[in-house]
């Protein structure tokens, strides 16, 4: 967890937020593709994750940290924490780690977790999701200059009643 911890921090922790007033369905999008390309040179140069698959795999970890990134997002705007997110990261590489013991045989793109097969629910769950508009930052996540500007340093954050605190 230690691990996801610091992931969490990074993606949803300030990624995430900073990226937060642009609406959460956008911010989440980003993020994940931005997490998923993270991973690329990883998986082209020691086939992490995808070995033989080094340009289906990263197209697949894209769309798997993208479709990750929905779910982790509501999480955190919902929450108004990285932990749930953090737990939530921790326990898909649990059980990635689980599924990759159970299924060495099976093709990546293809088997649970980090392939279609596992990518399609979670894809699917994102994509509601997103259509039924739960993908909001939660009231006070949003930040915004202190001069009222949509430019320059953030530094007020606005509360429930839409008043600035600085």
């Amino acid at each position: 967890m230690i691990f996801t911890l610091g992931e969490e921090f990074g993606w949803r922790g300030y990624l995430l937020m900073r990226l937060a007033p642009l609406g959460g369905v956008r911010a989440a999008l980003i993020t994940g593709v931005i997490w998923g390309l993270w991973h690329a040179p990883l998986i082209v140069l020691a086939g992490y994750n995808y070995p033989g698959h080094p340009w289906l795999g990263i197209l697949m970890i894209v769309v798997f940290t993208t479709s990750l990134s929905f779910i982790f997002a509501w999480l955190r705007f919902r929450s108004g924490s990285v932990w749930p997110s953090t737990l939530a990261h921790a326990a898909v590489n649990g059980q990635a780690g689980f599924a990759t013991i159970l299924l060495s045989h099976a093709d990546s793109l293809i088997a649970a977790p980090i392939g279609i097969i596992g990518v399609l629910p979670m894809l699917a769950f994102g994509i509601w999701l997103a259509a039924t508009g739960r993908l909001k930052p939660g009231p006070g996540q949003l930040r915004r200059p202190v001069d009222g500007s949509e430019r320059g340093p953030t530094a007020s954050v606005i509360d429930q009643s839409g008043a600035t605190n600085q």
